[in-house]
């Protein structure tokens, strides 16, 4: 009887623990899923710290929107004393909130930032959604500005900048370029320094920069031109690379496209192949018959090269 009882006594305490082995590994799964959880929490929350803190130093206080000056038209009187004209680049009226009917108001909210009366400027969730979207799909969707940030951005963008951001909305794959002289009289490092933030900001494609040289005559040649030549020649150098870097980067997305080429001349490197130009002037050289010279073709880019592109005709369109 006392063996027997021994036993049972044995198989119930092993079952138990048999029972109890299951519970134990699902807790400290738990435990390493809430850890990770709570890493990853606060991971997040340095990152979002951090990089506030980064970008604040460069913020505007919100003084400066909140007190924003109109700018005045310049008004036009007859002589009597009429109104003929107002000429101004900008003319703001101020419309108190509690004046504009609520349809103007949920048109505004709806149509620009649907979380407006939620978030207190920033809407995190609409940023963290835009980010996910990005990263599940590799394409802007959406984004996660507000009303108040698009205010700050169309209050303190220049208007070149604003015309250039409508611009690249409008035609994200437009090609800009633009003329730069360097080393005008005057120029400091920090003004350099601003001219190369604008290259970057606006990504010019293509540019005819040079040297500045006082030529006779002009208001500009009586000025005090006290920057070395050689300071002259290196900011020239640093810019070039800097917009031949971007041209090049931009080449490097354009493979695998199909371009619009108009066709112009037999390639120089080979006298079997053609050379032409993309709608952003960019040269490519093709296999195709002569009689493409002069016509509009679609190519298919398949390598970018520092200073041209190469392709082949698009299925549709045969080669000699």
């Amino acid at each position: 009887m006392q063996n027997d009882r021994h036993q049972q006594a044995s198989t119930s305490s092993s079952g138990r623990r048999s029972r109890n082995k299951p519970r134990r590994r699902n807790f400290r799964w738990l435990i390493l899923l809430a850890g990770c959880g709570l890493t990853g929490s606060l991971a997040a929350t340095s990152g979002v710290i951090g990089a506030y803190y980064y970008v604040a130093p460069s913020l505007p206080k919100a003084e400066t929107i909140r007190d924003i000056p109109l700018q005045i038209p310049l008004r036009i009187f007859s002589r009597d004393g009429r109104l003929i004209e107002e000429v101004g680049e900008r003319r703001r009226m101020l419309v108190a909130y509690d004046d504009l009917p609520q349809y103007v108001v949920d048109a505004f909210v709806s149509a620009e930032d649907g979380r407006f009366f939620e978030h207190p400027g920033v809407d995190y969730q609409g940023i963290l959604r835009a980010l996910l979207q990005l990263a599940s799909t590799g394409e802007i969707k959406s984004g996660g500005s507000t009303i108040t940030q698009q205010l700050a951005r169309d209050y303190f963008l220049t208007r070149e900048q604003t015309f250039i951001r409508k611009l690249r909305e409008a035609r994200p794959d437009i090609s800009l370029s633009s003329d730069f002289i360097v080393g005008f009289p005057g120029e400091t490092d920090d003004d350099f320094e601003q001219l190369m933030n604008l290259v970057a900001e606006v990504g010019f494609d293509q540019s005819f920069s040079f040297v500045y040289s006082a030529r006779p005559g002009t208001p500009a040649a009586s000025l005090d031109d006290d920057t070395p030549m050689d300071v002259k020649k290196k900011r020239l150098q640093i810019l070039q690379a800097r917009i031949n870097q971007q041209a090049f980067e931009i080449s490097q997305g354009m493979v695998g496209t199909t371009q619009r080429v108009l066709v112009e001349k037999t390639s120089k490197k080979d006298v079997h192949q053609l050379a032409g130009k993309t709608e952003n002037m960019r040269w490519v050289n093709f296999d195709a018959d002569s009689s493409c010279i002069g016509q509009f073709v679609d190519v298919v880019i398949t390598e970018a090269l520092p200073n041209s592109l190469r392709g082949r005709l698009a299925n549709n369109q045969a080669a000699a």
